[in-house]
């Protein structure tokens, strides 16, 4: 039986929010963060939006049971 659910997870990485402010400011941790991360920069949350807004489209509709990472390839090394 399909009740038409479907089941999809972000998983994001360091984003430039207000809760990480303190770690953005911080030059040493910051520094420490970006070399562990290939794309050396931090997420815009506006960019997790955009993911949400196509995995709720039709276009997504045959995606499920997947976590998408969204993470400056932090866990691809």
């Amino acid at each position: 039986m399909n009740d038409g659910i479907t089941v999809v997870a972000i998983s994001p990485g360091f984003y430039a929010t207000d809760l990480t402010a303190p770690l953005r400011a911080d030059a040493q941790k910051n520094a420490a963060l970006m070399a562990q991360t290939p794309m050396a920069r931090w997420g815009k949350p506006e960019e997790i939006g955009g993911l949400a807004r196509y995995i709720c489209s039709d276009g997504a509709s045959f995606m499920t049971g997947t976590d998408i990472l969204m993470d400056g390839g932090w866990t691809a090394q």
